[in-house]
């Protein structure tokens, strides 16, 4: 259940070596797609895309200890028109810094892929497009996740609510741009640098296992109303990250954070 919140030239990489941080750019990454020999004698498609085809908050020990992968590579890939902000993105690498134990976080930004060619997207057509463009998974002691950035709205947007952002598998996000670029950035409204921020930490919260989806409650927060979400209203983890209703979330210009609860349930299950 999703819970809602052609390689180019000119990649980027973001890579965090904590507590060290810089960037360098790319254009020539050497990556092992489905299908083909990760140098291990495993092949893609019987041990690490396949890995990737599970539940949301399945994989939440995993992206949060050291235990098992040392590296942790956020694949990020965008529509034409649909490119995300380079402050976003450093945003979410200290976000993952301050929560996940791994000697190094690299964040790989891909674009543009081509359009899909819609205005609103099902998580169905997504989870398509991810198959056919995404080219990071598990290998050796490296775990990989992957946000994809759309040039449209959700197909479960209302005349109420647009959605902003979804998990919809154990490693697998993706950003409605033009939701986005709707609630933010005009008189009045919210940074799109913070909007964008909050989404990003809000859906990587989820694969995360947040709220008790794979990383147990220590306390009971989740607002049952709400599904995977935390009943605080200033957490992160909050239902109003996901929709239109993130302009009260973001107060004075703040990016939302964690709170206490939702620390001590990723702190259990192996992260910081």
């Amino acid at each position: 259940m999703p819970y809602f919140a052609t390689i180019p030239s000119g990649n980027k990489v973001f890579i965090f070596l904590l507590p060290l941080l810089f960037l360098v750019s790319t254009c020539d990454d050497q990556v092992t797609g489905p299908g083909q020999d990760n140098g291990n004698g495993n092949d893609h498609d019987e041990v690490g895309q396949s890995a990737h085809l599970k539940g949301v908050g399945e994989s939440a020990n995993d992206l949060l200890s050291g235990e098992t992968f040392e590296t942790l590579i956020v694949q990020v890939q965008y529509m034409e028109g649909a490119e995300p902000t380079d402050a976003a993105l450093d945003n979410l690498g200290s976000f993952l810094e301050e929560r996940v134990h791994k000697a190094s976080v690299e964040l790989r930004v891909e674009g543009p892929i081509p359009s899909g060619g819609k205005e609103k997207y099902s998580i169905s057509e997504i989870r398509d497009l991810e198959d056919e463009h995404r080219t990071e998974y598990i290998r050796a002691d490296t775990i990989a996740t992957y946000y994809l950035y759309v040039d449209g709205g959700s197909d479960q947007d209302s005349n109420g609510s647009h959605i902003l952002g979804a998990a919809y598998r154990n490693t697998s996000m993706v950003m409605f741009h033009d939701n986005i670029d709707d609630v933010s950035g005009g008189l009045g409204k919210p940074s799109k640098r913070n909007v964008e921020t909050t989404v990003l930490n809000h859906e990587f919260g989820h694969i995360l296992g947040l709220v008790n989806t794979g990383s147990e409650m220590q306390a009971d927060h989740k607002d049952e109303e709400q599904g995977a979400h935390c009943d605080n209203g200033s957490c992160l983890m909050h239902y109003t990250a996901r929709t239109d209703g993130i302009e009260a979330l973001i107060i004075g210009g703040s990016v939302p954070e964690l709170d206490g609860n939702c620390i001590d349930d990723l702190q259990a299950n192996g992260g910081k």
